[in-house]
């Protein structure tokens, strides 16, 4: 994950030493933030399976101290050090100390505990075996097949960039992949979209990236453990992809609850800005997912031809109008009313918008002009609300501005 490779965080002095005889007055130490778990003293357990070198207690915790305040944790071969040095003097308490404090800066970026961030530095140890277990863990997300769909392409784009796969950027729009199903399509895809959201800024910056940071709530709430393991395991994921996925995926989680803590004591103060940024939202995404649920039926078969409509032939989407047009007067009917505001309010619906896009590009697939003005009538909906009911659930200003 790319921003686990080279994320900034605050630099640490480090003493500047010979090779005296380190004391504990000498060591870089680094306290728990956010509410990351405290790591406190470790002893390495992934000694016996590695190659260690030659040297002294006293310089393998200061080399491992200079780690510890570097301005990279990951990259460039940055883990050599801090795998290798604790193996040295594994029994010495100071650097059973050293090591907690280096994996502690660990913890206050990724939120992770002690057993995951051992088995993150037991693996990082043996670089030979990670760097061939990543070879073999990114060729899926190498070259893209030209037959793949549009949504293929996005959601495998997006879990490279979280396996640190891939160099290519996600030019497609995310949102509309993510907001497809009520549910999100992956663990992986999920954790991309919450670390893209948040991003990297301070929630002591306030202004806008708070207000911002609370577009990413009803993304963030989706993101589970228990989910994200059941996918590894479903995918025989080897272990290169699983420690990655876990370390992303954590990282998310965490700093979504940071940006929590910041926002909860601002709306606690204002109600109108409680209802704007968490009760809209909110309203928005639980209405999503029970008209979503009621009529499953009905995206399935809009979703089954809007792939044939992205894919690679043009032609696998033509003979559509029959179909399209029998979907929606069966959804018309079970609109109450019959007045301009009644239709409108029925189309503009998540179900009814779908179903006029289907109208829409299979009329502009066969060729045919006819529906322009049900296009018109489904962007009327996106000026409000967005795309599908993610869609309002992230643009909470628009649908308020708009209702």
């Amino acid at each position: 994950m790319r921003s686990l490779g080279c994320a900034v965080v605050a630099v640490l002095v480090v003493p500047s030493l010979g090779w005296a005889e380190i004391t504990k007055e000498m060591l870089t130490p680094v306290k728990p933030e956010n509410g990351a778990p405290t790591i406190g003293k470790v002893k390495p357990t992934w000694c016996d399976d590695i190659e260690v070198g030659e040297g002294t207690s006293d310089r393998a915790v200061q080399a491992l101290g200079r780690s510890t305040g570097n301005r990279y944790l990951d990259g460039n071969g940055q883990l050599k050090v801090p795998t290798t040095s604790p193996c040295i003097a594994p029994e010495d308490p100071l650097m059973q100390e050293q090591l907690g404090y280096y994996m502690q800066r660990w913890a206050n970026l990724t939120g992770q505990g002690v057993p995951d961030l051992t088995e993150f530095m037991s693996a990082r140890a043996k670089d030979e075996e990670w760097q061939k277990l990543k070879s073999e863990a990114c060729k899926p997300y190498g070259d893209i097949s030209d037959e793949a769909s549009h949504r293929e392409k996005t959601l495998t784009k997006m879990a490279g960039w979280v396996l640190d796969c891939n160099t290519d950027i996600v030019q497609e729009h995310p949102m509309w992949e993510m907001d497809r199903y009520a549910a999100p399509p992956s663990q992986l895809a999920e954790t991309y979209f919450v670390l893209k959201c948040l991003g990297e800024s301070d929630p002591k910056e306030g202004g806008w990236n708070l207000f911002h940071s609370a577009t990413c709530r009803a993304d963030a709430a989706q993101l589970n453990r228990e989910k994200l393991e059941a996918e590894l395991e479903a995918d025989n994921a080897n272990l290169y992809v699983k420690i990655v996925a876990r370390q992303a995926h954590s990282m998310a989680k965490f700093r979504a609850s940071i940006w929590e803590r910041a926002l909860q004591p601002k709306v606690a103060k204002d109600e109108e800005l409680k209802a704007l940024l968490i009760d809209v939202p909110e309203k928005a995404w639980k209405a999503w997912q029970a008209e979503y649920d009621a009529n499953k039926a009905v995206f399935d078969e809009v979703y089954a031809y809007e792939d044939k409509y992205n894919g690679p032939r043009k032609s696998a989407a033509k003979g559509c109008l029959k179909p399209a047009y029998a979907a929606l007067r069966k959804y018309t009917a079970t609109i109450k009313g019959n007045g301009r505001d009644e239709v409108i309010a029925g189309l503009t619906t998540n179900t009814g918008a779908a179903l006029l896009e289907y109208v829409w590009s299979c009329n502009d697939m066969e060729g045919r002009e006819l529906a322009a003005v049900a296009r018109g009538v489904r962007w009327r909906r996106h000026a409000c609300e967005g795309d599908r009911s993610g869609g309002a659930t992230r643009n909470a200003t628009r649908r308020r501005r708009c209702g």
